[in-house]
Parts: C-alpha cells; structure tokens; sequence
C-alpha cells in the first residue's frame, strides 16, 4: 500500500510542484525557521510585523525541524492583539447618548465580550509560559 501511494505521490503534478517548491525556496524557508526560533519580543506591534511577514513566504510544512508551534502561537498573539486593538479603536470612537441606562447596558455588554478577549490572552500567557518553563527545565535536565 504504501509504494503504491509514492508511486501515484511521484506520479502527481500536484506533489511534484510541491516538491519542486521545497527546493526552490529551502534557503528562504530555512532562513524564516532560523528567525522564528529566536523570535523574541514584548512589543506586540512588532510581533504583528514579523507575523505578517512570515506569512508572506508560507511553503513551510515540508521542512523537518520547522518550529511550528512557535509560528503557531505567533499567530494566535498576532490575532488576540489585533482583537484587542479593535476593542480600543471601539470604545475610543464610543458616543455617549441619551437615554444612559440604555448605553450603559451596551457598555456593560461590550466589556463582557472584552473581558472574554482577555481571559483568552491570559490563558494563553500562562499556556506559554509553563510550556517555555518545560522546555527550559528540559534543557536544564538534559545538560545537567
């Protein structure tokens, strides 16, 4: 079963340009593994760029060793902060009106979905943070 599934795999134009891909662009997807694992910053704005710009050069997949993960939580950082922003961007362009009762209902409903937003991102701050304190303690076992 599976030489014939490589064989129809080499028979195909589909995975023949996937490969001709890899290749074509290993040392662009090579240098983009190298600078996501030692991506490292607390400015979001910058986070943001360097998302977008990975995001620019995707064929990555294909590539042993490819930190996955990482991009992975960039992504979801990168998507979290744009929520965030556009929460901001919401409540500065807010208008308040009469009757009050009525907008501070709306006010009360919009936190809610804001205060989702930022358990999201906590949570998400802890995951990572206990998945780096594993590597690290790892790390440490593994060279100790």
């Amino acid at each position: 079963m599976a030489d014939a599934l490589a064989e129809m795999t080499k028979r195909s134009a589909y995975f023949r340009q996937i490969e001709e891909d890899a290749e074509k662009h290993a040392t662009t997807i090579l240098e983009l593994k190298d600078a996501i694992g030692s991506f490292q910053s607390k400015d979001m704005a910058e986070l943001v760029k360097f998302h977008q710009h990975v995001e620019q050069q995707l064929v990555l997949a294909r590539f042993e060793g490819f930190p996955s993960k990482k991009l992975e939580s960039l992504r979801m950082a990168a998507a979290l902060y744009s929520k965030l922003e556009g929460a901001v961007s919401t409540l500065k362009g807010w208008k308040l009106t009469s009757p009050l009762s009525q907008q501070l209902d709306k006010v009360e409903g919009y936190f809610n979905k804001v205060e989702n937003v930022i358990a999201i991102v906590h949570q998400y701050t802890l995951m990572s943070r206990v998945s780096t304190d594993e590597r690290v303690c790892r790390s440490k076992t593994r060279w100790t």
